[in-house]
């Protein structure tokens, strides 16, 4: 019987799109979904615009646009779609999501289990592990900040539950074929995700490798001059350290944060930086990674930052400005990293080191303050997950370590500068 073209034409389009709305939401090989649809585009712009005959059947002119034109918005708008360019990322400035995650996995993952238990009811049996401990294994830890789970896909709408349940808790409402995804913030451990674990048990056990998060107290910063290798002498008024320089000039300065204690671990994220009176700015360079410059979340920006650690008080009122590294450094017991500052001077005011120098109460140190920041990940007012150095909600709060970016000096996560 032969093939009637109007009809396998109308076939391949309502195929064409069936396919791409399966691929799209429940994970039906999208990639080669839209390799296939590329694939027909260009036969059939090869068969009407460049006279190659390229489809071997006959297929009505008409019919052939059609089908150019769906293969052209499956291409173009799939492709974007499994690229991630639908991936919404909000919050103030550049923000750092967790890269959104289709249920493309969700197929392969149906595939592997079983067909006798395929579809059945399941939940996960949760474990936290302290690998900061000396014997990380001997017992199971609680992350008391709830941990978000997702299930097949890691956006807003693939959001199951939330658990702070994690030395033996379950976390019920799965069933076998699921793929979950799930991420843990917090103040007391740092955790690495989970991303991709196949659910192919009714009792799925689940280990999260946690890190234990240093107090301020664990941390030690030591500022050193250009050469990187002599430490910068005493300041005084309560001041960490003094450089000096005059007006309208650049001076290197670098600066070793350190986690000093055993046990501990410190995930370094980026740098906070003010500068007091007639300094211009100061800039983190490129030692340990490199770095962008965000908007100055909530609790960074129009605070009163003390300029020493003996005089509270005497405060300025600014933004902190904020640098984010591109790669986060687990830092764990013991380790160090060290970066370079350039400090920038005001183009006509000479510094005049600590203060007071108006015979007034207020102080007018000149100055520099350097604080570490640590990178967290937390679940957004949006129902997105971020790995940030702040929380993606309209507080913009501080996550993990609570450094304190009031009164930086002290060298533990923060260092005051003088500038004489």
């Amino acid at each position: 019987m032969a093939l009637n073209p109007t009809k396998l034409g109308i076939f391949a389009v309502s195929f064409l799109l069936v396919w791409w709305g399966l691929s799209t939401f429940i994970g039906i090989a999208g990639g080669l979904m839209i390799t296939a649809s590329a694939t027909v585009m260009v036969l059939l712009f090869a068969d009407m615009f460049l006279n190659f005959k390229t489809i071997p059947f006959p297929l009505p002119a008409r019919m052939k646009m059609i089908l150019l034109v769906v293969t052209v918005g499956i291409t173009l708008i799939g492709g974007g779609y499994w690229a991630g360019i639908s991936a919404s990322l909000t919050g103030t400035g550049a923000t750092v999501s967790v890269p959104l995650i289709g249920p493309t996995d969700s197929l392969t993952c149906v595939q592997s289990v079983p067909s006798q238990i395929k579809g059945k009811a399941a939940e996960l049996v949760v474990n936290a592990w302290d690998l900061e401990s000396n014997t990380p294994y001997s017992a199971a830890i609680d992350l008391t900040d709830n941990c978000s789970v997702y299930v097949n896909g890691n956006t807003a709408a693939h959001f199951l539950n939330a658990t702070g349940d994690t030395s033996g808790g379950t976390v019920p409402g799965l069933v076998v074929g699921d793929v979950v995804y799930m991420y843990c913030g917090g103040r007391a451990y740092y955790t690495d995700p989970v991303e991709g674990l196949c659910v192919d048990a009714e009792r799925k056990r689940v280990n999260l490798e946690s890190h234990a998060i240093a107090t301020e107290a664990n941390m030690q910063i030591v500022a050193y001059d250009d050469g990187g290798s002599a430490a910068l002498s005493a300041g005084a008024n309560g001041t960490d350290y003094y450089i000096t320089m005059g007006a309208n000039a650049d001076e290197s300065v670098f600066v070793k944060l350190k986690v000093n204690v055993a046990n501990k671990a410190y995930k370094f994220g980026g740098w906070g930086t003010f500068t007091f009176y007639n300094m211009s700015k100061v800039e983190p360079q490129t030692e340990e990674g490199t770095y962008t410059k965000i908007a100055s979340p909530e609790h960074m920006s129009n605070i009163q930052v003390e300029e020493n650690s003996t005089s509270g008080g005497y405060t300025q009122t600014g933004d902190y400005a904020v640098y984010r590294i591109t790669t986060p450094i687990l830092m764990q017991e013991w380790d160090k990293i060290k970066e370079q500052f350039v400090v920038t001077s005001d183009t006509t005011n000479d510094p005049l080191g600590e203060g007071p120098h108006t015979g007034t109460t207020e102080n007018e140190l000149n100055g520099i303050a350097i604080i570490a920041k640590d990178i967290q990940y937390d679940r957004g007012g949006d129902g997105l997950m971020y790995n940030d150095l702040y929380t993606h909600d309209t507080s913009e709060g501080d996550v993990g370590l609570n450094e304190n970016d009031v009164s930086p000096a002290g060298k533990t996560t923060g260092v005051v500068i003088a500038v004489r």
